[in-house]
């Protein structure tokens, strides 16, 4: 009895959730802090404050001629989520807050057919992203233990990987942390 009336008060969340347009967070080990003002379809307007991420290749909203820019305040109206991680470069634990990597390829209305990011940091650290990594809450983060991120802290972005909820091949997904991230190339 108690099972069912469980499930019928998680149903009837996620259907009160959904109406409000807020996504359930997956059952994934990140924390939902913010939903998010900005969803997929709406216009973004150019960035007022300096630009911190530029979306360009396969996408299909544009603020900015012939690309997508964010500022901080933008970014985060995507929605923001956190979670704690054993970061490999630091060696040592920390809790991120950003913004899902798949929320914001959402806003920015990337087709099925995108297979790969070509990310790009400020000091032209350069990486291919497989879009499969999108299976796990990988994360645009704008702050670390809650401070924001300097670029002699590598920030003001970067990008973070749930290694702590999901087993995750660090041999592999380690290069694909990048810090000082400045551009995403949807290909």
């Amino acid at each position: 009895m108690y099972l069912l009336l469980h499930r019928a008060w998680t149903i009837i969340m996620c259907l009160i959730l959904a109406a409000c347009g807020i996504a359930p967070a997956r059952d994934a080990g990140y924390t939902l802090i913010h939903a998010g003002s900005i969803q997929p379809g709406d216009i973004l307007p150019p960035p007022a404050g300096t630009v911190l991420l530029t979306l360009t290749g396969k996408i299909g909203v544009t603020n900015v001629a012939d690309r997508l820019e964010f500022d901080m305040e933008t970014l985060e109206q995507i929605g923001l989520v956190e979670y704690t991680v054993d970061d490999p470069h630091l060696v040592k634990t920390v809790t991120y807050r950003g913004v899902l990597l798949e929320q914001l390829l959402a806003v920015a209305q990337v087709p099925p057919d995108a297979t790969m990011l070509w990310a790009t940091a400020v000091d032209d650290y350069q990486t291919l992203i497989p879009l499969s990594v999108l299976q796990w809450p990988v994360m645009v983060a704008t702050m670390r233990d809650g401070e924001r991120m300097s670029l002699a802290t590598k920030g003001p972005l970067q990008i973070a990987f749930p290694y702590n909820t999901f087993e995750i091949d660090p041999i592999v997904h380690d290069p694909m942390w990048v810090w000082h991230l400045a551009a995403l190339e949807v290909r």
